[in-house]
């Protein structure tokens, strides 16, 4: 994959993504990933025709073969903010991952449950790509991250999910 030095998602972490899992040629929970992309970039102000041609992508994965997928949509940068190139949408695969349990560790104030930008999946992860190279040099797998107040919002690269009385919340 090649990727032009205009593209706004490399130069400013301007791109919305996906990452989907295609087994035996099937994505669990596609309308789930379409939908989030499509409310993500419609409030964050992406191109429609962008957003087809990012569903279209998800929607053609299960034709190029099982794996874990990441779908990145870059912004076009005609009438952006400092510019940019004309935005692009890619995809790139790895080997799905086999079953493991993470070891983990915490790190407060990593979490801000009052960021507006949470609810959507953009490539401006430093935050994110700092606690795991944090919890990695302590020999963690992942860091669950916390607020400041000591509420758990996520992994680094992952959701928490937790049985409370038999209910997953």
């Amino acid at each position: 994959m090649t990727v032009q030095d205009d593209d706004r998602g490399f130069l400013y972490g301007d791109a919305l993504f996906e990452t989907v899992a295609v087994r035996s040629g099937r994505i669990r929970w596609l309308e789930r990933h379409v939908a989030r992309a499509r409310t993500s970039g419609g409030a964050l102000g992406y191109p429609e025709d962008t957003l087809d041609r990012m569903e279209r992508v998800l929607r053609e994965l299960v034709l190029q073969g099982d794996g874990l997928w990441r779908v990145t949509a870059s912004r076009p940068g005609e009438g952006a903010p400092f510019g940019g190139g004309p935005g692009v949408v890619r995809s790139r695969r790895r080997p799905l991952p086999g079953p493991s349990a993470p070891v983990l560790t915490t790190l407060g104030g990593w979490y801000w449950p009052g960021d507006p930008l949470a609810a959507h999946k953009t490539t401006s992860w430093m935050r994110w790509s700092e606690a795991r190279r944090r919890a990695a040099l302590l020999g963690f797998d992942d860091a669950l991250l916390t607020s400041e107040a000591g509420e758990v919002g996520e992994a680094s690269a992952a959701n928490v999910f937790v049985s409370l009385r038999g209910e997953l919340v």
